[in-house]
């Protein structure tokens, strides 16, 4: 299989705010090959995302290190479940990246 441009990762402790994200998340970033990475201790409400299980949540960051672990694309994007996302935000996202981009393997925003 082949790997994703973006891993959007992705920690929460809500499961209906975590819902709402990753639908806002899919609709938004249509067109980009991106995986969305999430970190909870319960199993998403939503189908298709990689799951990493979160067995004694620690805080955001430690969610995220978890995330990461599992994330296989290019670029990552850690985002917080309680933001909304407006249609071509990663887009523009990789092409400033692209344009901008050293020898870095990885970027975050």
């Amino acid at each position: 299989m082949t790997a994703p441009v973006v891993s959007i990762l992705l920690a929460s402790l809500d499961r209906a705010e975590l819902a709402r994200t990753v639908a806002e998340l899919r609709r938004t970033t249509a067109g980009v090959a991106a995986e969305i990475v999430v970190c909870t201790p319960f199993e998403p409400p939503a189908e298709g995302v990689v799951w990493v299980r979160d067995e004694a949540p620690r805080g955001s960051p430690a969610a995220f290190n978890l995330a990461f672990a599992a994330a296989r694309g290019e670029y990552v994007s850690l985002v917080p479940d309680s933001k909304t996302y407006e249609p071509g935000w990663l887009d523009k996202c990789l092409a400033y990246l692209r344009a901008h981009r050293s020898d870095a393997p990885l970027a975050a925003w």
